[in-house]
């Protein structure tokens, strides 16, 4: 006859094992957390660069001035891309009576994440410090038929925006530099 031996665990062996279990999930929650806070992050500045590319290509293609309005909330909120034809400048608001009209809508980015204007960098090799606003940030991001980014006073567009993790802004940041040919790209920044 055949006998079956059948093995379980102690008490003792089984508390070990929870024990090392809660140990090594300790040490791991903190790094996940942050590991989900950056790819939340990245998301968000993949979605703005997505915009601000697709908002130059537009104003090009329909050869006329393209703006980037944030919602109602601010940036955090979204924001709606329209054909933006002011008076002579870009007046960003939507106005139907003058054919304009709204070519994508962004929805609310993640919660954990804000926006913040920095001033532009003074060179291309210079670091930007993403935790101090410029005096007034611009109200949308226009570009005219030729890719240029403009303010609505008419000038050239020149600023960084700062895509911060609200839990860590300080230590969790990309800063995007917009030069005055309209160009987005990722810039060094300085903690």
């Amino acid at each position: 006859m055949l006998k079956y031996f059948v093995s379980g665990f102690s008490l003792v062996e089984l508390m070990v094992t929870v024990a090392v279990l809660g140990i090594l999930v300790a040490v791991a929650a903190p790094a996940m957390d942050r590991m989900v806070r950056q790819a939340r992050l990245d998301a968000d500045v993949e979605r703005v660069q997505s915009a601000i590319t697709f908002a130059r290509s537009e104003a090009k293609k329909r050869s006329t001035t393209v703006s980037i309005l944030p919602s109602a909330a601010g940036w955090q909120g979204g924001w709606s891309i329209i054909t933006d034809d002011g008076a002579i400048n870009p007046n960003c608001t939507l106005d139907s009576a003058l054919g304009e009209s709204t070519l994508r809508v962004q929805d609310q980015v993640s919660t954990s994440t804000n926006f913040l204007f920095a001033a532009a960098p003074t060179s291309s090799t210079a670091a930007i410090t993403c935790s101090v606003a410029m005096g007034t940030p611009p109200l949308c991001l226009s570009f005219d038929r030729e890719e240029v980014a403009i303010l609505p006073t008419g000038g050239f567009l020149a600023a960084t925006l700062c895509v911060r993790d609200q839990a860590s802004p300080t230590t969790l940041y990309r800063a995007m530099t917009i030069n005055s040919t309209g160009q987005p790209y990722l810039s060094k920044v300085q903690n």
